[in-house]
């Protein structure tokens, strides 16, 4: 698990029915694992959050 200053890392996916998704990142193989999925729309990630509330209000900042 990777922990900078209380903050954590997270990956944030669309699923294909249009939800947003958001998980703990600890390591390329999350990312790699939901790239891969017929499920997924977009993955992007890693980046630092507080907490998952944290990590939503990035993701849709950055366009989920």
């Amino acid at each position: 698990m990777v922990e900078i200053e209380g903050m954590n890392k997270w990956y944030a996916y669309d699923h294909v029915n249009g939800e947003l998704h958001v998980k703990r990142y600890f390591d390329q193989g999350d990312i790699d694992e939901a790239r891969k999925s017929d499920f997924v729309a977009r993955v992007d990630g890693p980046f630092e959050a507080r907490d998952r509330d944290h990590a939503i209000e990035i993701a849709m900042k950055r366009g989920f």
